[in-house]
């Protein structure tokens, strides 16, 4: 999504769950396929799962915001630079019921997940 590895990150993420830190990770699902596929919350429940020595306290899932429609439409170190595969601004929030269905994903992984109904 943003053209950056996140093997840095993951690791740090390893390394704070190796050594005892509880952790909540959220998430932001971006409508249209791009993070917000069951496929792609499956591999994250799995990857935390597999990964993390259940050292994970919750997942967070942050339903896309239209209301950030207004940041892409100005001049901004994102919008002139970032590698975008989509307008932001033109995306539709997913529902509160997919959101859940997503949580629900989580869930089926041993995961608690909680999401802010949109």
């Amino acid at each position: 999504m943003t053209g950056v590895n996140n093997a840095l990150i993951l690791g740090n993420l390893e390394y704070l769950c190796e050594n005892g830190a509880e952790v909540i990770i959220r998430v932001p699902i971006i409508p249209a396929g791009m993070t917000d596929s069951p496929s792609d919350i499956r591999a994250i429940g799995e990857y935390i799962r597999v990964n993390l020595h259940g050292r994970i306290r919750w997942i967070e899932l942050l339903p896309y915001n239209k209301l950030a429609k207004s940041k892409y439409t100005k001049k901004t170190a994102w919008r002139d630079h970032a590698p975008l595969k989509y307008s932001p601004g033109e995306l539709e929030q997913q529902s509160n019921e997919y959101v859940a269905e997503l949580c629900g994903i989580l869930q089926c992984e041993g995961l608690t997940c909680f999401a802010e109904p949109v």
